[in-house]
């Protein structure tokens, strides 16, 4: 039996990482009950990596009385809500 079209259609890519960055996410990937990384988990990670890219924003904490450098990265919605309540608690 063949497998269905996706209906989105995919595309390769080829990248070079350093050897040692390769190391750590297989790590990260690796199964223990398969003694491997499992099928498609590169696959995953990279594109979980791409939605966080595209779909995350920063809130800069210095407005908020908190030293330079201070950061939170999330969610755009979650990030709103957390600069609705430090604005609120400014107030």
């Amino acid at each position: 039996m063949s497998r269905r079209p996706s209906p989105i259609p995919l595309e390769h890519i080829h990248i070079t990482v350093p050897a040692h960055e390769k190391q750590r996410v297989e790590l990260l990937l690796f199964s223990t009950a398969e003694q491997r990384v499992p099928y498609g988990a590169w696959q995953s990670f990279i594109l979980e990596r791409i939605r966080e890219f595209f779909d995350y924003t920063t809130l800069d904490l210095t407005p908020y009385g908190y030293p330079a450098g201070f950061f939170v990265r999330g969610p755009k919605g979650m990030i709103e809500v957390v600069r609705q309540r430090l604005e609120g608690e400014e107030k």
